[in-house]
C-alpha cells in the first residue's frame, strides 16, 4: 500500500543521504589536497575588487563550462571581468552541438571577447566560426595533458577492492534495460565481476574519492561508461572500453565524437562494438 511504500521511500532516502555525505567529504579531502584555490570566489553577482589587476592571466576550459542549459553558466566563465588580453579560452566545452537561437547575441559578445579560442569539440568550432568568424582551435581535454605516470601520482587504492577481474561501470546517464543485459552478458562470459560506482547499493565504491575513481580505471579489465572522462581516462590507461550514448533532453555526445575520431576510437561506440573483439 501506499504509506509501507512511502515509509521505504523515507527510509532509503535517508540511507542515500548518508552515503551522499560520505562520498562529498572524500571528494572534499580530494579537493583540500591537490587543488590550490584562492580565498574568494567569482560569480556573476560577486567579483572581488581589483581582480583584474592581481593576475597576469585568467583561464577558462572547465567541463562543459559555456553550457547554456547549466544553472552555474554566467558571463564569468567568459571571463569578462577582466582585460581583453588577459582572457585564454583552454579547451573549453559547449557540451552540445548546437545553441538556442535566443541566446545566439549573448555568445557572441561573450566570446568576442578572446583574441584567441580553442574549444575541445569539433561542433564548438562549428559555433565559434558561426557566431564570430573566427577560427577556433580544438585542442585536447585539459586531462590529456598528464601522463599515465602523473596521473598515478594522486591514484589511491580503494579500502574495498573487488575480489576478481570486474568491469567497471561509470554512467552519469540511465543504463537501459538492453545495455544492462549486455553487461551481464558480458560479465557471464568473461567472468568478471561488475563494480558500478554510481550505484548506491554498491556504497563501498560509490564513495570512492577521485583519486580511487583512477585507481578502479587502472585495475579494471573492461569500462562501460557513457562519460566523457569515463572515455578520457579509459585512453590513459589504454583500457578497453565500451561508449554508450549519454540519455539526456538535449545531445550532449559532441565531446565523445570528437575524441573518439581523433583517436581512431569510434568502433568503441556500443553502436559498433563486435563483442568477440572487446578485450
Amino acid at each position: 500500500n501506499k504509506k509501507i511504500r512511502k515509509s521505504i521511500k523515507e527510509i532509503l532516502n535517508i540511507r542515500y543521504k548518508s552515503l551522499d555525505n560520505k562520498r562529498k567529504k572524500e571528494f572534499k579531502k580530494f579537493e583540500e589536497k591537490f587543488i590550490k584555490k584562492s580565498k574568494f570566489t567569482i560569480n556573476k553577482i560577486t567579483i572581488p575588487k581589483e581582480l583584474n589587476n592581481s593576475y597576469d592571466y585568467f583561464i577558462t576550459g572547465s567541463d562543459q563550462v559555456w553550457n547554456p542549459y547549466y544553472n552555474y553558466n554566467s558571463p564569468a566563465y567568459f571571463l569578462d571581468f577582466c582585460t581583453k588580453k588577459k582572457r585564454i579560452a583552454l579547451s573549453p566545452s559547449f557540451g552540445i552541438t548546437n545553441l538556442p537561437n535566443n541566446i545566439k547575441d549573448e555568445y557572441t559578445k561573450y566570446l568576442n571577447g578572446f583574441e584567441y579560442l580553442s574549444v575541445r569539440e569539433d561542433s564548438g568550432r562549428k559555433i565559434i566560426e558561426e557566431l564570430t568568424g573566427k577560427k577556433a582551435s580544438v585542442l585536447i581535454d585539459p586531462t590529456l595533458m598528464l601522463s599515465k605516470q602523473e596521473w598515478n601520482n594522486i591514484s589511491i587504492k580503494p579500502k574495498k577492492v573487488p575480489n576478481k577481474k570486474y568491469i567497471m561501470v561509470y554512467f552519469l546517464g540511465k543504463i537501459k534495460n538492453d545495455e544492462k543485459l549486455y553487461l551481464q552478458e558480458l560479465s557471464k562470459r568473461y567472468d568478471l565481476e561488475i563494480v558500478n560506482i554510481l550505484d548506491r547499493k554498491q556504497k563501498e565504491y560509490y564513495i570512492s574519492s577521485p583519486s580511487q575513481f583512477i585507481w578502479l580505471i587502472e585495475h579494471a579489465e573492461l569500462i562501460f561508461t557513457d562519460s566523457f572522462h569515463g572515455s578520457v581516462f579509459s585512453i590513459i590507461y589504454k583500457k578497453p572500453f565500451i561508449v554508450f550514448d549519454r540519455k539526456s533532453k538535449f545531445n550532449m555526445n559532441s565531446r565523445l565524437e570528437t575524441l573518439l575520431n581523433k583517436f581512431n576510437l569510434l568502433n568503441r561506440k556500443y553502436s559498433q562494438i563486435d563483442i568477440n573483439q572487446i578485450l
